[in-house]
């Protein structure tokens, strides 16, 4: 952990203001390490160091991609300096945003007036970073990574990963992992037409969904995962994790994500997000010893191979 006087007088000199408190360590997050410090004339931001050995060229897409959500009108906390490496902090890449006041999204839930409310605010804030078109698909929204003009080349160079991952944890078999992947080059040359490069968040679970006491979508907030896929990716973990959860849910998010319509070949593209993003969760889970991580993304994997009638 970092000192707490380095931070202080880091947050300090990157704003070119006074810090008025003591820096408070904020818990969770898996690799990051994140204060938040009380600075004059801005109120609390948040200090994110990312962790050590991180890719510092990563750590600036992501910060791009932060950039690209505010400019499209997504609610997310304003970037105030970035960093690529802080000799005092470990040379390790920092960033601070503005700290977005308001409520943990599960607590604001549990009074179910605010349901309908909260996920159409949602969908309406999905839909306008999802306004924002990429010039390719890629890994990186800054183009620092290689980039696809089409999504089934970007989905061919993203499997033998996953492959890979899955063999060398033991979470599959070679067999396994290949057979289970197997429909995706076909679904995806047949969806190309309808795909389009896009922003795309990654990561929209309710720890990442800061609320207001009535509902009101206050922010998206953590887009280090963020690349430009297919925008259907940002329904997984919504859809796995968090929709059956709430009644109307589902039905508020696409109120508010698809006012013209539902998006074309809808099923054949939440198919082949969800074979990708589960699976490689279950992988990556393995990798990290998450046990509990691991079943439920098992679970949604068989879940999602039964709906498609690919079980």
């Amino acid at each position: 952990m970092s000192d707490p006087a380095v931070v202080e007088r880091f947050v300090a000199e990157s704003l070119a203001a006074s810090v008025t408190g003591a820096p408070e360590r904020r818990r969770g997050g898996f690799d990051n390490e994140s204060w938040v410090v009380p600075v004059a004339g801005i109120g609390r931001v948040i200090l994110r160091i990312a962790r050590p050995l991180a890719d510092p060229t990563k750590v600036r897409a992501a910060w791009e991609a932060h950039g690209l959500a505010t400019e499209a009108g997504v609610p997310t906390g304003r970037r105030l300096h970035f960093s690529v490496a802080c000799e005092a902090l470990g040379d390790r890449a920092c960033r601070i945003v503005e700290f977005v006041e308001g409520n943990e999204s599960p607590g604001v839930l549990e009074d179910v007036s605010t349901i309908p409310i909260f996920f159409e605010a949602l969908g309406a804030a999905m839909a306008r970073a999802h306004c924002v078109r990429l010039g390719a698909f890629s890994s990186r929204v800054d183009g620092s990574s290689p980039r696809f003009g089409r999504w089934s080349e970007y989905v061919a160079s993203r499997v033998p990963a996953i492959v890979r991952r899955s063999v060398v944890s033991g979470a599959f078999s070679e067999r396994e992992i290949t057979e289970l992947l197997s429909p995706l080059p076909a679904l995806c040359v047949r969806v190309d037409p309808v795909v389009t490069p896009t922003l795309c968040h990654r990561d929209l679970h309710l720890g990442n969904l800061i609320a207001g006491q009535d509902g009101a979508l206050r922010a998206i907030v953590d887009w280090d995962a963020a690349e430009a896929w297919d925008a259907m990716v940002d329904f997984v973990k919504l859809r796995w994790q968090v929709l059956d959860r709430y009644p109307g849910a589902e039905e508020a998010l696409w109120a508010g994500y698809a006012a013209g319509g539902d998006p074309p070949m809808l099923a054949e593209r939440l198919h082949i997000v969800d074979l990708l993003e589960l699976a490689n969760g279950v992988a990556n889970s393995r990798l990290e010893g998450w046990s509990h991580y691991e079943d439920q993304n098992r679970r949604w994997l068989a879940a999602a191979l039964e709906r498609s009638g690919a079980a």
